[in-house]
Parts: structure tokens; C-alpha cells; sequence
């Protein structure tokens, strides 16, 4: 690129660099985990969460990714707290939300849990835009 480019040419580019090496971070982290779980090192810090915040921290986290899409999230105003691996299950909701940004059209998207009587997983779906 060299002293040719513009400055906003740079800016992109740095940005993308920056992008790019926060997906490796994420890509390595998860690799760890992973490995962690196979060797059966990994143990679980299970605790009372409101499930609220648990959505919302791994929400929060997607920001960038989300690149201004609107992501709902469904959930029941009265969820109990719940006994979870706060940090393992808000890695979980981020990569699910993080893979249905990729690969789906563009648009809302919305997250919801599980229904005890009716469905095993979360899951993140794409919405159609009202208006």
C-alpha cells in the first residue's frame, strides 16, 4: 500500500487488520476450549445467573459483528435464575448469534431460549423487518 494510499485507504485497512485479528483470538479461544473439554480439564463454575444477563453480556460482546443489524432477544419478563457456566454458556450464545450473523441475509435477527415443553436449544434466527 505504501505512502500512495489514502489516508482513509490506511484506515480500512488497518480496521480490517484489527477485525481479522480479534476473529483469530476468538477462533484460538474456542480451539482451547474445545481441547480443554476433550481432555476433561476443563471444570465448570456452575452458579445462580439471571439468564437476562447472561444474553445480554454475550450480546453486548457482538457489537461489531452485528454491524448495526437489530438482534431481539426473546425472552419471558419472569425467568427464574438459573444454575449455568456463566462465562462457558455466554461463549456459547455469542459463537450461535455470531454464526447466524454470517450466514444468514441480512435483516433483524432474533435470539431465544429454549421452551421447556418444546424445544432442546437456543436458537437465532432471522425476523422479517417490520414496516
Amino acid at each position: 500500500m505504501g505512502e500512495s494510499a489514502s489516508p482513509e485507504a490506511r484506515h480500512e485497512l488497518l480496521q480490517e487488520v484489527y477485525e481479522e485479528s480479534h476473529r483469530l483470538t476468538r477462533l484460538v479461544e474456542n480451539l482451547l476450549s474445545i481441547t480443554r473439554l476433550d481432555a476433561g480439564v476443563l471444570v465448570l463454575d456452575k452458579q445462580w445467573f439471571p439468564l437476562e444477563d447472561v444474553v445480554g453480556s454475550a450480546l453486548g460482546r457482538l457489537r461489531n459483528e452485528a454491524r448495526g443489524r437489530l438482534i431481539t432477544k426473546r425472552l419471558a419478563p419472569d425467568l427464574p435464575l438459573v444454575v449455568l457456566d456463566g462465562v462457558l454458556i455466554e461463549q456459547v450464545l455469542f459463537n450461535l448469534v455470531d454464526n447466524a450473523l454470517k450466514y444468514s441475509l441480512r435483516g433483524r435477527l432474533s435470539i431465544s431460549p429454549p421452551r421447556p415443553t418444546t424445544k432442546k436449544y437456543w436458537s437465532a434466527s432471522p425476523t422479517a423487518a417490520r414496516g
